[in-house]
């Protein structure tokens, strides 16, 4: 039988131990490089993180910053999982009236923002606040439990639920009032985009509406059943707004 060569414990496939001096070398001063770029990064003022927001005080390591409302976002970066990501990553939190928000985010030069395990109320000034172009106010908020959301450069993701609470909407113009029943939104992605679909709490079969968020844009689709329960409405429509 051939003899078979054997390849030192650690070592390569080409022979170059690990522990050889210039390879610990070249690991070091890898290491080092990044751990100095990522304290660059970390020590910006806050205001680079949020450049749209009011008083924001701290750094990009850690700091908090008015939203507008009433609503404050907080954040903090963790050491070990910023180097285990090649990013900044840490815990965030957002308060406002009728909102308590907190999940985990993470920034990379070249992926983006992710946030993961985003859980809490969002009142409707928050939402509003999100998206000022709605058509209507209503006087409920939203639960919301997404396991990961992706705010990449060239593409948003979502996976997870977000559910409503029973209570009334009015338009914005005509101020007409409806009722709205207890509804859930269910997203999934794959990897390039959202989709999801509005279904009333108790009847996951009738479909209210479904939704594409892609390229920096919400665009929602209303059937007949959904426009119902919008005040204003006069029958399906669609709804396109820039993130």
């Amino acid at each position: 039988m051939p003899a078979m060569l054997a390849v030192p414990t650690g070592a390569d496939a080409a022979g170059r131990s690990w522990t050889d001096p210039r390879t610990l070398g070249w690991l070091l001063a890898a290491t080092g490089a990044g751990a100095y770029a990522l304290a660059l990064v970390a020590m910006l003022p806050a205001r680079v993180l949020l450049p749209h927001a009011t008083d924001a005080a701290g750094t990009v390591w850690r700091g908090e910053a008015a939203l507008g409302g009433g609503h404050v976002a907080a954040w903090h970066a963790s050491l070990l999982d910023s180097l285990a990501r090649l990013g900044i990553a840490g815990r965030w939190t957002i308060d406002g009236p009728g909102s308590a928000l907190q999940g985990g985010a993470r920034w990379g030069p070249f992926a983006g923002v992710a946030l993961d395990h985003v859980a809490g109320r969002a009142g409707w000034p928050l939402v509003a606040l999100a998206a000022p172009s709605l058509p209507f106010a209503c006087d409920f908020g939203l639960r919301v439990a997404l396991d990961r959301v992706a705010l990449a450069t060239r593409h948003q993701a979502g996976a997870g639920s977000v559910s409503g609470e029973t209570g009334t909407c009015s338009a914005v113009v005509r101020g007409v009032v409806r009722a709205v029943p207890r509804v859930v939104a269910i997203l999934g992605d794959d990897g390039q985009r959202t989709t999801g679909v509005i279904t009333p709490w108790a009847n996951r079969a009738l479909h209210l509406a479904d939704f594409t968020i892609e390229n920096g844009g919400f665009r929602l689709h209303t059937t007949a059943a959904g426009a119902a329960l919008i005040p204003g409405s006069t029958g399906p429509s669609d709804l396109e707004i820039e993130l």
